[in-house]
């Protein structure tokens, strides 16, 4: 990446490079190959997903900033994470700002979903690895595989096989589930209740008006990206605090219902900010 990435500078002028910022090594050779050629040359770096404790790489040491390569300016998905990377990554000040949230998607104007009269049809969103896969198959038949009142529905990440985690998993039973036949946006209209361990579709679920429920599956790293923020959003760590959290939110009152849902869109905007003609701005401008 270092040669390459020097080797385009010689041969064309790169005036400004947008990339996406994770701080991967590839990221820092990328930095050092174009200021090897041309010094001149802006550095942007996009954020561009939901952040969680686990995700160590976003985070630096305290002088770390002073010698490793970094770009001159880090466009951020939201406030949220804006304000998280200034009060706890250690970035030099003036580095971060707020732009949009490209790939998920927001338009600020979502109709909130209608809370349905008891929440059964639940959609859990499975997303950063194998291990994640096979404990959450676990949690789900202990709690669903013995019920006929809920509908479950599983949504794997498309670069992850889902044979591969049932196979490790040795469910006693395969038929207390579907796997999702087509779209995130389809899955989102057919559930009322969406579980995650990771992945930003809790995120797009609160945004919907659909309430989330985070299963801790016990990682010394915490994966929650709404970490701290649970107006909206359940916690749990076992089947049963799953069977007894859906029946507490199916109990709440319609104004409380309601209430939650219209903190969980302001807060999902504010993490996964729309993308408007201002916004857009950011990136031409950073």
């Amino acid at each position: 990446v270092y040669y390459a990435a020097a080797a385009l500078a010689r041969r064309v002028r790169v005036a400004r490079c947008l990339y996406p910022y994770e701080n991967r090594a590839w990221e820092k050779m990328l930095l050092l190959g174009l200021g090897s050629v041309s010094s001149k040359t802006r550095m942007v770096g996009y954020q561009h997903a939901a952040i969680s404790p686990s995700h160590t790489n976003f985070i630096l040491s305290h002088e770390e900033a002073n010698i490793t390569p970094l770009p001159d300016v880090i466009l951020n998905t939201g406030t949220v994470i804006s304000q998280r990377l200034e009060n706890e990554g250690n970035y030099p000040a003036g580095m971060l700002y707020t732009a949009c949230a490209l790939r998920q998607g927001q338009s600020g104007q979502t109709q909130m979903k209608k809370r349905p009269q008891h929440l059964t049809r639940i959609l859990a969103a499975l997303s950063s690895s194998l291990e994640e896969y096979v404990k959450t198959l676990v949690i789900l038949e202990k709690a669903f595989s013995n019920s006929d009142a809920y509908e479950v529905r599983i949504r794997p990440h498309p670069a992850i096989p889902f044979e591969s985690a049932v196979e490790i998993a040795q469910l006693d039973r395969l038929d207390f589930y579907s796997t999702s036949p087509g779209s995130l946006t389809e899955d989102l209209e057919w559930a009322n209740i969406v579980l995650y361990a990771s992945s930003t579709v809790g995120l797009q679920a609160i945004s919907s008006g659909i309430p989330a429920i985070y299963l801790d599956l016990g990682n010394f790293l915490d994966t929650d990206p709404m970490l701290g923020w649970d107006q909206f959003k359940w916690s749990v760590v076992n089947s049963n605090q799953l069977v007894e959290t859906i029946g507490r939110i199916d109990s709440l009152s319609e104004l409380e219902f309601l209430d939650r849902q219209e903190k969980g869109r302001e807060y999902a905007i504010n993490y996964l900010s729309p993308v408007t003609e201002s916004a857009l701005q950011a990136f031409l401008e950073a």
